[in-house]
C-alpha cells in the first residue's frame, strides 16, 4: 500500500468508484475474481507435505479488505462485541 502514496488523485478516485461498483453489485471484475495460493513450508518441519496456504491478493484487492475490516472493527466496537482501540 506504500506504492498508493504515488499514485495520481485521478486514479484513486477511479478506485474509489471501482470500490462503490463492487459493493452495489457484489461482484469482483472477472481480472480480480482470480487470486493465487502460495503454500509455504511450515517453520520447523521437515515433512514436504507439511505446508499453510497463503492466498496472494492484488493490492486493490488488500485495500478494499482493510478499508472494510476496520469498519467491521468500528462497527463491533460500537457494538460492545469487541473493545475499542486505544
Amino acid at each position: 500500500t506504500r506504492a498508493l502514496k504515488d499514485w495520481p488523485l485521478g486514479l484513486l478516485e477511479l478506485l474509489s468508484k471501482l470500490y462503490k461498483v463492487v459493493e452495489k453489485v457484489h461482484k469482483w471484475p472477472t481480472a480480480l475474481e482470480h487470486s493465487m495460493v502460495a503454500m509455504l513450508i511450515k517453520r520447523g518441519s521437515e515433512d514436504p507435505e507439511d505446508r499453510r496456504p497463503i492466498l496472494l491478493l492484488s493490492v486493490v484487492q488488500r485495500l478494499w479488505a482493510c478499508i472494510r475490516a476496520a469498519t467491521m472493527r468500528a462497527w463491533l466496537a460500537r457494538a460492545k462485541v469487541l473493545r475499542p482501540k486505544g
